[in-house]
Formats: structure tokens, C-alpha cells, sequence
């Protein structure tokens, strides 16, 4: 009999990962109303990644070559997080991308 074995070791997380990875109270509470609000939570955050990438796509041209490399990256994260409906995912990469438009649109 084979038995499968990972040869990943999990690291522990740190208070800031696991505070970063807690929903709030407001999430908790979305799960147990229904998934229509969920739906129209989803739909909230589909249609804000979707215009802040149309924003960032218009700046693309005038990026810097580091920051366009990762803006790039952040646009595929959130288009694998919008086709995964994953918000955890989501959430992250509009944050960072977000981030990175504040200080290129600055420039």
C-alpha cells in the first residue's frame, strides 16, 4: 500500500498574517444571512477590481519598468481571483495594486 506524503512543512503564521486572514464580524455574519448577500458582496468587489484595473491599464504605458512588472502581477492575481471567485485573493491584490497606483499616479 503507497501512502502520499508531503514534503511541505507549514509554517506557523504571524499575529499580522492571522489578523490579516480573520474575517470580520460583518463576514461571519454575510455567511449565515444568505448567499444572495454574499452575491451582492461578490458582485461589489468584481465591479471595484474590475474599474481599478481599467485604471491601471490606462497608466500602464507610463510605468516605470519595476512597476509595471508588478502591476502586471497584480492584474493577473486579480483576474485568477475573479475567475477562482476567490475574495481572500481579490481583496489582496486590489489592496497592493491600489497601493502601487497612489504612488506611480503621484509621480
Amino acid at each position: 500500500m503507497l501512502r502520499s506524503q508531503s514534503n511541505v512543512i507549514p509554517f506557523p503564521m504571524t499575529e499580522k498574517q492571522r489578523s490579516e486572514n480573520a474575517l470580520p464580524d460583518s463576514d461571519l455574519r454575510e455567511g449565515v444571512e444568505g448567499s444572495h448577500e454574499s452575491s451582492d458582496k461578490w458582485s461589489q468587489m468584481r465591479h471595484r477590481a474590475e474599474s481599478l484595473l481599467e485604471r491601471s491599464r490606462g497608466v500602464l504605458q507610463r510605468m516605470h519598468g519595476d512597476d509595471k512588472e508588478e502591476a502586471i502581477d497584480f492584474h493577473e492575481q486579480i483576474e485568477t481571483a475573479l475567475s477562482s471567485k476567490n475574495p481572500e485573493l481579490l481583496e489582496y491584490a486590489c489592496l497592493e495594486l491600489n497601493e502601487l497606483l497612489f504612488f506611480v499616479e503621484g509621480k
